[in-house]
């Protein structure tokens, strides 16, 4: 940057030598101006000079200019009032160019000197590339008939506080602006300090004076505060009218450090009350709002939307009735916020996803999923009575539908009871983010049912900007998919929207000739892109190229950033429609695994193990400066690119700095 600096100085100056040649053609002639006959702040003027070029110069220039106010016929800097400064550009190559300036008073902040009769001076000065003429005794211009003076009385801020604190639970306070001379304060408000925690409405105002008060609200945001933090800020008042401006109010926040727990959770089906308990917060200035969600009817405000809130004790106990509704004992979740008193909360009245909002207040929430333990991590059973999606279906957290065998593998079963036909849906408890989601089946995966669909995904709720952060890997002959009559394929890797172009890949799985009928489905998220691979036989870092069934690396504009989404399985009926032979179906899932990136391997070199160490830290040694056309050449080596963009073939300190951000991540083996 310097060298840069330097070189662009250097050439200023030989441009400005260049141009001397020049200086007599550019200084201007025929000077005139229009001047109201009395100056008021309202005042508007126009001033021009005639630039009278006869060859034109090459670059574009300006002239500073100033105007003075004198009492008498001689003009004194140090003395006479300077009330306005400002310029004449004048554009590269004008010839007989006229420059003509209108100047609005209104617009910019000055005061007026005393009422009377003044003469007017105006005086320019060579600014920023305009050449020097050698002659510049006529560079100010006096206007041989004085101008009357009529000066406004100036504006003053006042204001009715000097700084607010809103404590830990208050969320909005007000204050009142006013003039406190005469004429009328225009003004603007604004958050000049913290305004990831403070905002202001209305942010302009005006006062005719004392009894003409605006009243002004600052909120705040209290999602960006942590439990215990203390935050400042600053209000700006600010007017070109007022000789006291700006002036300022201080703000203060805290965040709230109590917290609200669940000491009772119905289960699902009962009628229970949900009872819980909050901590290191006075209970008369709290109070609870519950919402529950009843699959697929959404979220709804509990125990009823005109009376959205718990009181708590003052031992700081609470209880609510959440089955205030008919399906209410059917709830799946159930989320208790503590928010200040004077809070109105957002009624749940059947959406999908609550207001973020809520999410600033301190919360309990309670999944009322059956668990079970699959390779390592808790899942959630999926439970749903009523038709859901996908499909849509009825989902069963039976023990008949979803089980872990003695051998730690994991059964998904579709199966009719009572003329309904239930699916299986498991759902990881951890999320992730980035890294490699490996998912190992047992099974002809390659003859399911037309009818039925083994998806392999992340996904996470109410995140639409994101399409819900969903990679898919779907296993499946439906005719539905199919992108032509002839299109026999019967898997698919997917982005969403699958509908865009590029976001769908479409592969055909045959077992036959296979043995153990046991395949392996990979997906690797990082922030540049997102790569597929689906190969027979158990996981391995490094299949054979024979066992690859089908590979696809992803680059396009859908890529999610990772998030809140989790690892899940299921298992489902197209639209749900029954299997075609009308006969259960099950489906064994051997393992899953998630690699962290730049979980390269695991002790002594073995296969990845999902956790990043020194193992991996070898490995990725050997690797460096290595380049895409080296024998010894390994693309998962290759984490990004420049800037964190797209792999770019070479290994190298971006490639290390996404392997350091990823050191002793993941679950280190026993």
């Amino acid at each position: 940057m310097r060298t840069r600096s330097t070189f662009i100085t250097v050439l200023l100056i030989i441009i400005s030598f260049s141009t001397f040649g020049h200086a007599s053609d550019a200084w201007p002639s025929d000077f005139d101006w229009e001047l109201p006959e009395t100056l008021t702040q309202d005042s508007d003027f126009t001033y021009s000079w005639h630039f009278n070029l006869s060859s034109g110069h090459y670059w574009d220039c300006q002239y500073d200019v100033d105007i003075y106010l004198s009492s008498d016929t001689s003009l004194s800097r140090s003395e006479d009032y300077l009330f306005y400064e400002g310029d004449v550009y004048v554009p590269a190559g004008a010839v007989g160019f006229e420059a003509r300036t209108t100047v609005f008073l209104g617009s910019i902040p000055w005061d007026l000197p005393a009422n009377g009769s003044y003469f007017v001076f105006l005086e320019l000065e060579p600014g920023l590339m305009a050449p020097v003429d050698e002659d510049t005794s006529n560079n100010v211009i006096m206007d041989p008939n004085p101008i009357d003076v009529s000066a406004t009385a100036q504006s003053s801020i006042d204001k009715d506080k000097e700084s607010i604190d809103f404590g830990t639970a208050s969320i909005s306070e007000n204050f009142s602006v006013w003039n406190d001379a005469a004429g009328t304060l225009a003004y603007s408000v604004s958050v000049i300090l913290g305004d990831a925690y403070f905002s202001v409405t209305p942010d302009s105002g005006s006062s005719g004076g004392s009894s003409d008060k605006e009243v002004h609200t600052i909120q705040v945001n209290r999602v960006n505060i942590s439990p215990g933090q203390m935050v400042a800020g600053r209000i700006e008042i600010a007017s070109s009218y007022a000789d006291d401006s700006p002036q300022y109010i201080e703000l203060s926040a805290t965040g709230a450090a109590g917290g609200i727990a669940s000491t009772y959770i119905p289960p699902y089906g009962s009628y229970d009350d949900l009872q819980g308990r909050v901590s290191g917060v006075n209970p008369d200035d709290y109070k609870v709002a519950v919402y529950i969600c009843v699959p697929p009817y959404g979220w709804w405000t509990k125990p009823y939307s005109n009376q959205p809130l718990t009181s708590i004790a003052s031992d700081g106990t609470w209880i609510c009735d959440i089955t205030t509704g008919g399906n209410d004992p059917n709830a799946t979740k159930i989320i208790a916020f503590l928010v200040p008193n004077g809070y109105n909360p957002p009624l749940g009245e059947g959406q999908q996803c609550l207001d973020s909002e809520l999410y600033q207040y301190p919360y309990a929430e309670a999944i009322r999923y059956e668990k079970i333990s699959f390779s390592g991590y808790d899942w959630w059973v999926k439970r749903a009575y009523d038709l859901v999606g996908p499909g849509p279906n009825y989902f069963s957290d039976s023990e008949e539908n979803v089980w872990v065998d003695p051998n730690g593998h994991l059964h998904l079963k579709i199966a009719q009871r009572d003329g309904k036909w239930y699916c299986s849906e498991v759902i990881a408890e951890p999320n992730l983010g980035y890294g490699t989601y490996v998912f190992t089946a047992k099974g002809r995966v390659d003859l399911l049912d037309e009818n039925i669909v083994l998806g392999l995904f992340t996904w996470e709720d109410c995140v639409p900007q994101y399409n819900y952060r969903e990679i898919d890997i779907e296993l499946s002959r439906t005719s539905i998919w199919r992108e032509s009559p002839t299109d026999t394929n019967n898997a698919q890797f997917v982005i969403q929207p699958w509908d865009t172009s590029g976001n769908r890949y479409r592969f055909k799985i045959d077992l036959t000739g296979h043995p153990g009928e046991t395949t392996t489905h990979e997906l690797t998220w990082q922030q540049n892109g997102i790569s597929f691979q689906s190969y027979h036989g158990d996981f391995s870092s490094n299949p054979l190229a024979e066992d690859i069934i089908a590979s696809w690396h992803y680059t396009g504009g859908d890529t999610p950033p990772a998030g809140g989404e989790n690892p899940r399985i299921n298992f489902w009926l197209i639209e749900g429609y029954p299997p075609t032979d009308s006969q259960d179906v099950e489906i064994v899932i051997k393992n899953f695994r998630y690699l962290p990136i730049g979980d390269f391997c695991g002790a002594n070199f073995t296969d990845a193990d999902g956790y990043v160490d020194v193992w991996d830290l070898m490995q990725f040694a050997d690797q460096w400066h290595t380049r895409t056309v080296q024998s010894n050449w390994d693309a998962k080596f290759d984490l990004t690119g420049p800037n964190f963009s797209a792999s770019d073939g070479y290994v190298d300190v971006w490639d290390l700095m996404v392997f350091a951000d990823n050191w002793h991540k993941g679950q280190k083996p026993e």
